[in-house]
């Protein structure tokens, strides 16, 4: 049987065993490799170890102390949540079929295109120039498209949104432009703000604006997390291992940013639709 167990960027060590019946390797954690080689030594068959990384053979004293080292081990996974959700699949599969499809039910998308402007005149006006300009890119420049969604959304002078506010703004906005378009806020909560309507809006290339409100979780420019916050759901990663994260495009940082939709830190959502 092959074991494969190395570093990014560095080759497997396993490649120096030659395949046979003497040769046995042994793994011991995480970047530790050996090989015990059957010998014969003075007529006698024994055994000798030789650490892979460094081709040294092992003495005697060493191989006893890496033995009690690998018996009270106790390995721990740095993501636990991961490891975790592992485990259960690996303890649930039934047979080999049943074990390949769960381990790859993994689903994601990114739409490609969508601006990443940042933070002017509020978040909520902010975010939605990019899903509006995205859709219809014959909008007017970046900061005319925010300042006219902000003066229709009521912005306050600290960038302050009703979050009600948001798809009224949007659809007056679009009205001034000589276009009748749909938008309403999805409801609070994963309930009513599922992810699985956020995943077919996104399926179907169309950003979604995101409000969360109470969030804690740590991310760049935010150690307390986001808290009440709006911005531009560009995608989404569903993994039966890692859970589940939505793709934003937030107002005070570049690229792409994923939050943890499974989380208790992620607090309560909410998606505005424009159809």
């Amino acid at each position: 049987m092959d074991l494969y167990e190395f570093a990014i960027g560095s080759s497997s060590p396993y490649g120096k065993i030659k395949e046979s019946a003497e040769n046995v390797a042994i793994y011991n954690g995480a970047l530790d490799y050996y090989v015990k080689n059957k010998v014969e030594k003075e007529g006698k068959e024994v055994y000798k170890y030789k650490d892979l990384k460094t081709d040294i053979e092992l003495a005697d004293e060493n191989i006893e102390i890496l033995k009690k080292e690998s018996k009270n081990k106790v390995y721990k996974s740095k993501n636990e949540k991961s490891a975790n959700s592992l485990r259960d699949i690996l303890i649930s599969a039934q047979k080999p079929a049943d074990l390949e499809m769960t381990v790859m039910s993994v689903s994601s998308k990114i739409i490609s295109g969508v601006p990443d402007y940042q933070w002017y005149q509020g978040c909520s006006p902010t975010s939605a120039a990019m899903v509006l300009k995205y859709r219809w890119p014959s909008l007017p420049d970046e900061s005319t498209l925010i300042e006219e969604l902000a003066g229709n959304m009521g912005t306050n002078g600290s960038g302050g949104t009703n979050i009600g506010m948001i798809p009224m703004g949007i659809s007056s906005t679009m009205h001034d432009h000589g276009m009748i378009v749909s938008s309403w806020n999805d409801g609070a909560g994963r309930t009513k703000s599922t992810l699985s309507e956020y995943s077919l809006q996104i399926n179907s290339n169309k950003p979604v604006v995101v409000t969360v409100v109470n969030n804690t979780q740590p991310a760049p420019g935010y150690p307390s997390g986001y808290k009440t916050h709006t911005m531009a759901g560009v995608g989404y990663y569903k993994s039966s291992v890692d859970g589940n994260f939505i793709i934003v495009h937030d107002t005070n940082t570049n690229g792409e940013m994923y939050l943890d939709f499974d989380a208790s830190s992620f607090g309560t959502n909410y998606w505005t639709y424009v159809d």
